[in-house]
């Protein structure tokens, strides 16, 4: 019986081989390759939008273990290092936005920021001295004083140059006795912090000159004197990481002015004098250290601060283009640069509306940059914002939006500002319902840092709507309580911070997000701005 059913499997077996497979074989061999390219698109796209996350995990990763690889060390007394510890996030924002914002970190580039961003710090050797007195008896029963000094050798940390600034430790000389024991030592007695983003700006506009996207050109032009042009005073670099004019002081909470440019280059570059004149200056200069200045004709006068080495004397002549100095970083700076100023009749003016470039353009590494790349870092780092549409890894995140309704009013103003300076009119719409719920006369509320309100529909400090503003009803007036004017002062600004990022190469919409990141300097106003914007465009068609 066994052998019968053996026999039978066996014929069923030949049968389904024999003739199901020669019905299968001709299918198989006809659909086999168009299978295999669907098995290879699918493994393709779960490559591309499956690794997107744990690449980006992985890339921040690998910034952070870097970044705390060159934690500095504290070797002071007081420990100070310890609170400049170069921010990971700061790092991975320059990188990714040198890079286009992939998720691929570029761990040779990341090495070359951290490197130029890291502290640097100055110290101060000093001995304290501990005296323990007392009495001791000797071997015939006398009792004499005794006295046991102690020297302990320590660092005090008297700079700490860093990515925004300089920071200054003053000392006092105390001795403090208690009982028997006196300890003479250095106490700490204040901090002086002195702004100065060179360094984060130097490598800013070094990193993106060096990407795809490459640098925002500023305008030039020339004056008239008698003794000629000026000429741009370093040779071997023409970016300039700091402006003329004003800048907020993070610490003391107020404005100051930066009285020339600062320019990027490398220690020892040579630095030429700008037109024909006589050194007045030469030498150490405060806060600016190694320091030139020349007198020229007609009142101007020309300095050149921070250098590591002064090539002339004072009362010497010198011609146009003559050598004077070398770039370095004396006196209070955080990284080898020139600034330069130009004075007439003793006061400053831009230099950049006063000088002569015989070849090529100045490179203009704006506050634009800083800002948003500053805030993003901090973003990276907390976790609080939307940050992965940057990433490529997801769109923006939804938000459970409810605008409220367009006033038909203003529906033809939004379409007509945004017509006039190619912004999508439902954004301005979403900006105006998420700033103020479209109410004209709305004033926000005070804003201690700017010591000021924003105004109007459109939620404009005053000082910014002055330098964008529109006369968008045209009845003579510039107010950013007139919706009009609001709306296409708005657009004009818009499309203003839009351009900006346009010109180094981002595309359409995320040139946009970026405007608009500018109005409100958060990533997820941003994502709120876009999901309300849609919701306008599809219910006013």
């Amino acid at each position: 019986m066994d052998n019968l059913v053996m026999i039978l499997k066996n014929a069923v077996k030949n049968i389904i081989s024999r003739y199901l497979w020669k019905a299968v074989k001709p299918v198989l061999l006809t659909f086999l390759p168009y299978l295999t390219i669907m098995i290879l698109v699918i493994l393709i796209l779960l490559s591309i939008f499956g690794a997107a996350p744990k690449q980006t995990a992985e890339g921040k990763e690998k910034v952070k273990k870097y970044v705390e690889s060159i934690k500095p060390e504290a070797v002071s007394k007081y420990k100070q290092e310890e609170n400049f510890q170069l921010p990971w996030g700061l790092v991975y924002a320059v990188e990714e936005y040198a890079n286009g914002w992939r998720k691929d970190v570029d761990m040779a580039r990341v090495k070359r920021i951290a490197d130029g961003l890291k502290p640097e710090f100055e110290y101060m050797d000093y001995t304290e001295k501990i005296v323990r007195t007392g009495f001791e008896v000797d071997a015939d029963g006398n009792v004499n004083p005794k006295e046991e000094v102690i020297y302990v050798p320590v660092k005090l940390l008297t700079q700490a140059r860093t990515y925004e600034g300089i920071y200054v430790f003053e000392y006092q000389e105390v001795t403090d006795i208690k009982g028997n024991e006196s300890h003479t030592y250095m106490a700490l007695k204040g901090m002086e912090f002195y702004e100065d983003y060179s360094k984060l700006d130097a490598v800013i506009a070094r990193e993106i000159k060096t990407s795809s996207y490459g640098s925002y050109e500023g305008e030039t032009k020339t004056i008239e004197f008698s003794g000629g042009k000026l000429l741009w005073p370093v040779p071997s670099s023409h970016t300039v990481t700091s402006p003329f004019g004003m800048r907020f002081h993070p610490v003391l909470k107020t404005y100051k002015m930066h009285t020339g440019i600062d320019i990027a280059a490398n220690t020892g570059d040579e630095i030429v004098a700008a037109a024909d004149g006589i050194v007045r200056a030469a030498g150490s200069y405060g806060g600016y250290g190694n320091t030139v200045i020349i007198d020229h004709n007609d009142g101007i006068s020309t300095l050149y601060a921070h250098c590591l080495m002064v090539l002339v004397r004072s009362g010497q002549a010198v011609k146009q283009g003559q050598k004077i100095a070398l770039v370095g970083s004396t006196g209070i700076s955080t990284g080898p640069h020139l600034h330069f100023e130009v004075r007439i009749n003793g006061t400053p003016v831009n230099p950049l509306g006063d000088i002569n470039v015989p070849a090529g353009s100045v490179v203009m590494n704006d506050n634009i940059d800083r800002k948003l790349i500053l805030e993003t870092g901090i973003a990276f780092m907390k976790g609080d914002q939307n940050l992965e549409w940057l990433l490529g890894t997801n769109a923006s995140r939804e938000y459970a939006a409810k605008p409220g309704k367009i006033p038909e009013d203003l529906l033809p103003v939004f379409k007509e500002a945004g017509k006039e300076y190619g912004i999508p009119w439902y954004v301005l719409a979403a900006i105006a319902f998420r700033e103020s719920s479209f109410n004209p006369n709305e004033i926000g509320p005070y804003l201690p840092e700017l010591k000021t309100r924003a105004v109007g529909m459109m939620q404009f400090l005053q000082s910014t709507f002055d330098k964008y503003a529109v006369d968008g009803n045209n009845n003579g007036i510039r107010s950013p309580f007139e919706p009009e004017d609001a709306v296409f002062t708005a657009a004009r600004y818009l499309a203003a911070n839009r351009d900006v990022y346009l010109r180094k190469g981002f595309n359409k919409d995320e040139a946009l997000r970026y405007a608009v990141w500018h109005y409100n300097h958060a990533w997820w106003y941003v994502d709120q701005v876009m999901a309300i914007g849609e919701k306008y465009k599809n219910n006013y068609p």
